[in-house]
């Protein structure tokens, strides 16, 4: 009995596939950037308890930041978070950079909505509208069934 194999294969750009390599991997799914929902999930899953990161953000606050977000990659999200959580670190080296021996992670501010705004100022996405046209496009030229499609509404068969 031979054993199951499978392969997956992440291209930011299904450009790069050729089409011997497309034929050999009959889903091709094409992953939107998150929703609101699941930029704030992020957000909760980046700063949650176990990782010692503290902050003082409000539902408003998490509410703002995942409107001021639309357009960010989930890689987006993590570096604007960890961007985030720099500022009280780097404020802290700077009232204790003349005394020595380690520093607390309790001894740090929690992060707050100020220091989010700051980081988005650095942090901007890398995903333009362009590309995600360009591959929803695609994603109906080649992609499998988008979840939640109705297959009846494929006039292709008609």
């Amino acid at each position: 009995m031979r054993p199951l194999r499978s392969l997956l294969y992440s291209k930011q750009t299904p450009l790069c596939l050729d089409d011997g390599a497309r034929r050999r991997m009959p889903k091709q799914l094409y992953i939107p950037l998150p929703c609101a929902a699941a930029r704030r999930d992020m957000i909760l899953r980046t700063l949650s308890v176990g990782k010692g990161v503290a902050h003082s953000l409000t539902d408003a606050d998490l509410d703002m930041i995942c409107e001021k977000t639309e357009g960010y990659s989930g890689s987006d999200m993590k570096h604007l978070i960890q961007e985030a959580a720099r500022a009280p670190v780097r404020e802290t080296f700077q009232k204790v950079k003349d005394v020595p021996g380690p520093v607390s992670p309790s001894s740090l501010r929690p992060i707050v909505l100020a220091d989010v705004r700051r980081a988005a100022k650095q942090v901007r996405p890398s995903v333009t509208r362009a590309d995600v046209i360009f591959h929803e496009e695609w994603n109906k030229q080649h992609g499998a069934l988008t979840a939640g499609a109705d297959v009846d509404d494929d006039e292709s068969w008609d």
